[in-house]
């Protein structure tokens, strides 16, 4: 058993440090302001993965106060975990007012859900209450990811490579955790201990794709393509002209702007 045990601590403590670099990162390349629910995410897995240490170390680990104590810094790091991938969603769609328009919606109506589904079949503990909404919304930000990426692919929408690949990251702890979830739920007490682990493992995964989209990040070098790209050439290229698309969005808009007037 305590072979195990060392494996998980090791990729835990790794996956800590990761955490550390990649918020070095956000604050070298200066992408705090413009990813702030992202760096306050990190912030507080880093918080988490402290506290934790420091309730195992002065607590039972099968005590009632360490297991409050455990879920609800989960609760948070859930929180801003959504908010994280709300505000990726943001940066891509935000200059369709339309499209962006009707995924706030999507996303608020779905936050309300999984809440209230929560709630209702909780069983009013606070593990399974939180851990009901974990599943949730591990599989909201996973559903809404693959549209996200379809949509874009279909309506040849640009999408930066960071936040490409901080998509793809989200979208693969998310489907792994949803799994991990519902696993968990049914065999609480023999899959815990393999389910830590598969969930460390996963997030080592995904902090690893953005470590390395972080680290390779360059507007200049954005900067320079945009302006050695002729008009013409930049207007057949870019997804602003795709006409589709802008009837979409347009079409979006007008219906939004009809309801919000509607008495």
């Amino acid at each position: 058993m305590s072979a195990p045990l060392t494996l998980r601590n090791v990729f835990w403590a790794a996956t800590s440090l990761g955490e550390v670099v990649l918020i070095f990162y956000l604050i070298h390349r200066r992408l705090v302001r413009s990813h702030l629910w992202l760096s306050l995410y990190f912030c507080c897995t880093v918080i988490q993965s402290a506290l934790g240490v420091i309730t195992y170390s002065l607590l039972d680990f099968g005590s009632a106060a360490t297991r409050d104590i455990i879920w609800s810094s989960q609760a948070v790091v859930i929180t801003m975990r959504f908010s994280a991938v709300c505000e990726m969603a943001r940066r891509i769609l935000a200059r369709y007012v339309g499209i962006w328009a009707l995924a706030q919606r999507v996303l608020l109506i779905v936050a309300a859900g999984v809440l209230s589904y929560a709630a209702v079949f909780s069983e009013k503990r606070l593990s399974l209450m939180i851990l009901t909404v974990d599943r949730g919304a591990e599989l909201a930000i996973a559903s809404f990811i693959v549209g996200l990426l379809l949509f874009a692919r279909y309506y040849l929408l640009e999408i930066d490579p960071l936040d490409r690949a901080l998509a793809i990251g989200f979208g693969l702890y998310s489907c792994f955790y949803v799994i991990n979830d519902s696993l968990l739920e049914k065999w609480m007490e023999p899959y815990v201990g393999f389910w830590g682990f598969m969930d460390v493992i996963t997030f080592l995964a995904s902090l690893l794709i953005w470590i390395q989209a972080v680290r390779a990040y360059a507007p200049a070098l954005e900067f320079v393509t945009f302006r050695s790209t002729s008009s013409d050439r930049y207007g057949a290229l870019s997804a602003e002209v795709n006409v589709r698309l802008r009837l979409l969005n347009d079409q979006l808009a007008q219906l939004l702007r009809s309801e919000s007037t509607r008495p």
